[in-house]
Protein backbone atom coordinates (compact mmCIF):
# COMPACT_ATOMS: atom_id res chain seq x y z
CA UNK A 1 0.00 0.00 0.00
CA UNK A 2 1.04 3.62 -0.33
CA UNK A 3 0.20 5.71 2.01
CA UNK A 4 1.29 10.00 2.58
CA UNK A 5 -0.86 12.25 4.78
CA UNK A 6 -0.19 15.64 6.78
CA UNK A 7 -0.79 16.24 10.53
CA UNK A 8 -1.35 19.54 12.70
CA UNK A 9 -1.51 19.78 16.46
CA UNK A 10 -1.37 22.55 18.63
CA UNK A 11 -2.00 23.76 22.36
CA UNK A 12 -2.65 26.78 23.84
CA UNK A 13 -3.08 27.97 27.41
CA UNK A 14 -6.35 30.48 27.70
CA UNK A 15 -5.52 30.73 30.98
CA UNK A 16 -3.52 29.81 34.25
CA UNK A 17 -4.99 26.37 34.39
CA UNK A 18 -7.20 26.46 31.19
CA UNK A 19 -5.63 24.46 28.23
CA UNK A 20 -7.50 24.23 24.46
CA UNK A 21 -5.71 21.63 21.93
CA UNK A 22 -6.60 20.29 19.21
CA UNK A 23 -5.53 19.02 16.12
CA UNK A 24 -6.11 17.62 12.51
CA UNK A 25 -5.12 14.47 10.53
CA UNK A 26 -5.52 14.06 6.73
CA UNK A 27 -4.25 10.48 5.68
CA UNK A 28 -4.27 9.56 1.72
CA UNK A 29 -3.63 5.52 2.30
CA UNK A 30 -4.41 3.42 -0.87
CA UNK A 31 -3.86 -0.48 -2.11
CA UNK A 32 -1.12 0.47 -4.88
CA UNK A 33 -1.39 -2.96 -6.95
CA UNK A 34 -3.17 -5.58 -4.67
CA UNK A 35 -5.35 -8.66 -4.78
CA UNK A 36 -7.28 -9.80 -1.58
CA UNK A 37 -7.68 -13.63 -1.95
CA UNK A 38 -10.24 -13.74 1.01
CA UNK A 39 -12.63 -11.76 -0.77
CA UNK A 40 -12.80 -13.97 -3.72
CA UNK A 41 -16.23 -15.05 -2.63
CA UNK A 42 -17.96 -11.92 -2.89
CA UNK A 43 -19.58 -11.19 -6.70
CA UNK A 44 -18.06 -8.05 -7.51
CA UNK A 45 -14.21 -9.59 -6.92
CA UNK A 46 -15.33 -13.10 -8.33
CA UNK A 47 -12.69 -12.87 -11.38
CA UNK A 48 -9.62 -11.16 -10.09
CA UNK A 49 -10.09 -9.74 -6.12
CA UNK A 50 -7.99 -6.71 -7.62
CA UNK A 51 -8.23 -3.95 -4.88
CA UNK A 52 -5.80 -1.69 -6.41
CA UNK A 53 -6.47 2.06 -5.99
CA UNK A 54 -8.92 1.07 -2.94
CA UNK A 55 -8.71 3.16 0.31
CA UNK A 56 -6.10 0.85 3.03
CA UNK A 57 -8.50 -0.64 5.89
CA UNK A 58 -9.48 1.06 9.01
CA UNK A 59 -7.95 4.25 7.79
CA UNK A 60 -9.86 7.49 7.78
CA UNK A 61 -9.07 10.42 5.66
CA UNK A 62 -10.06 13.08 8.39
CA UNK A 63 -9.20 12.48 11.79
CA UNK A 64 -9.64 15.97 14.31
CA UNK A 65 -9.55 15.83 17.49
CA UNK A 66 -10.08 18.90 20.40
CA UNK A 67 -10.10 19.12 24.21
CA UNK A 68 -10.41 21.44 27.04
CA UNK A 69 -8.57 20.71 30.01
CA UNK A 70 -9.52 22.73 32.99
CA UNK A 71 -7.21 22.62 36.24
CA UNK A 72 -7.79 24.92 39.32
CA UNK A 73 -7.53 25.08 43.23
CA UNK A 74 -10.09 24.00 44.99
CA UNK A 75 -9.69 25.18 49.11
CA UNK A 76 -6.23 24.46 50.80
CA UNK A 77 -4.77 21.42 48.75
CA UNK A 78 -7.35 20.71 47.07
CA UNK A 79 -7.75 21.06 43.05
CA UNK A 80 -10.28 20.31 40.77
CA UNK A 81 -10.10 19.43 37.01
CA UNK A 82 -12.35 18.61 34.12
CA UNK A 83 -12.04 17.79 30.82
CA UNK A 84 -14.19 17.58 28.07
CA UNK A 85 -12.62 16.10 24.69
CA UNK A 86 -13.89 15.02 20.98
CA UNK A 87 -12.83 12.90 18.49
CA UNK A 88 -14.41 13.19 14.87
CA UNK A 89 -13.32 10.33 12.08
CA UNK A 90 -14.70 10.44 8.54
CA UNK A 91 -15.43 6.89 7.32
CA UNK A 92 -12.95 4.03 6.41
CA UNK A 93 -13.73 0.64 4.71
CA UNK A 94 -13.90 -2.02 7.06
CA UNK A 95 -12.24 -4.38 4.84
CA UNK A 96 -9.98 -3.83 1.60
CA UNK A 97 -12.78 -2.40 -0.70
CA UNK A 98 -15.08 0.04 -0.09
CA UNK A 99 -17.57 -1.55 -2.23
CA UNK A 100 -17.71 -4.41 0.56
CA UNK A 101 -18.35 -2.25 3.93
CA UNK A 102 -17.75 0.94 5.00
CA UNK A 103 -17.66 2.08 9.22
CA UNK A 104 -19.27 5.32 8.78
CA UNK A 105 -18.17 8.77 9.69
CA UNK A 106 -18.41 8.96 14.04
CA UNK A 107 -17.93 12.03 16.45
CA UNK A 108 -17.40 10.27 20.28
CA UNK A 109 -17.74 12.95 23.11
CA UNK A 110 -15.90 12.06 26.52
CA UNK A 111 -16.13 13.64 29.74
CA UNK A 112 -13.68 13.61 32.86
CA UNK A 113 -13.84 15.28 36.33
CA UNK A 114 -12.21 15.03 39.61
CA UNK A 115 -10.40 16.04 42.65
CA UNK A 116 -6.80 16.13 44.02
CA UNK A 117 -5.68 15.85 47.26
CA UNK A 118 -1.85 15.93 47.29
CA UNK A 119 -0.72 12.48 45.79
CA UNK A 120 -4.57 11.22 45.85
CA UNK A 121 -6.70 11.65 42.08
CA UNK A 122 -10.35 11.13 42.55
CA UNK A 123 -12.57 11.00 39.41
CA UNK A 124 -15.00 10.30 37.43
CA UNK A 125 -15.71 10.32 33.30
CA UNK A 126 -17.85 9.35 31.16
CA UNK A 127 -16.76 7.62 27.43
CA UNK A 128 -18.78 8.18 24.17
CA UNK A 129 -21.25 10.97 26.25
CA UNK A 130 -23.98 11.06 23.50
CA UNK A 131 -23.86 6.89 23.09
CA UNK A 132 -23.09 7.07 19.41
CA UNK A 133 -23.86 3.49 18.49
CA UNK A 134 -23.92 3.04 14.72
CA UNK A 135 -22.43 -0.35 13.84
CA UNK A 136 -18.99 -0.03 12.39
CA UNK A 137 -18.89 -3.40 10.65
CA UNK A 138 -21.47 -5.14 8.27
CA UNK A 139 -22.67 -1.71 6.93
CA UNK A 140 -23.61 -3.13 3.21
CA UNK A 141 -24.65 -6.97 4.63
CA UNK A 142 -27.15 -5.43 6.82
CA UNK A 143 -29.11 -3.45 3.79
CA UNK A 144 -29.93 -8.03 2.38
CA UNK A 145 -31.45 -9.09 5.31
CA UNK A 146 -32.27 -12.05 2.73
CA UNK A 147 -28.37 -13.49 2.95
CA UNK A 148 -28.39 -14.42 6.57
CA UNK A 149 -30.17 -17.70 6.15
CA UNK A 150 -28.02 -18.59 3.26
CA UNK A 151 -24.99 -17.62 5.28
CA UNK A 152 -26.13 -18.86 8.28
CA UNK A 153 -26.02 -22.41 6.05
CA UNK A 154 -23.00 -22.40 4.20
CA UNK A 155 -21.39 -21.63 7.38
CA UNK A 156 -22.33 -24.57 9.08
CA UNK A 157 -21.96 -26.81 6.05
CA UNK A 158 -18.43 -25.47 6.24
CA UNK A 159 -18.01 -25.67 10.58
CA UNK A 160 -19.50 -29.59 10.31
CA UNK A 161 -17.92 -30.97 7.26
CA UNK A 162 -14.38 -29.28 7.62
CA UNK A 163 -13.01 -31.99 9.85
CA UNK A 164 -13.67 -34.67 6.51
CA UNK A 165 -10.57 -32.56 5.09
CA UNK A 166 -8.42 -34.74 7.55
CA UNK A 167 -9.50 -37.86 6.58
CA UNK A 168 -7.57 -38.09 2.89
CA UNK A 169 -5.35 -35.86 1.08
CA UNK A 170 -8.45 -35.46 -2.10
CA UNK A 171 -11.06 -34.01 0.51
CA UNK A 172 -8.48 -31.63 2.37
CA UNK A 173 -7.44 -30.22 -1.53
CA UNK A 174 -11.45 -30.21 -2.19
CA UNK A 175 -11.52 -28.09 1.10
CA UNK A 176 -9.12 -25.89 0.24
CA UNK A 177 -10.65 -24.25 -2.73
Amino acid sequence: GKSQGLEFEATYTVADGVTLSGGYALSDSKFKTATDGTIRGFPTFARNQDVSGEPLPRRSKHMIVAALDVQQPLFGDWEWYGRADLRYQSKQNSFSSSRLTQVPARTIVNLRAGLIYGNVDFQIYANNVFDYKKPILGGVLVQFPWLFPPLAFVTIVVEVLAPLALLHRRLGRLWVL
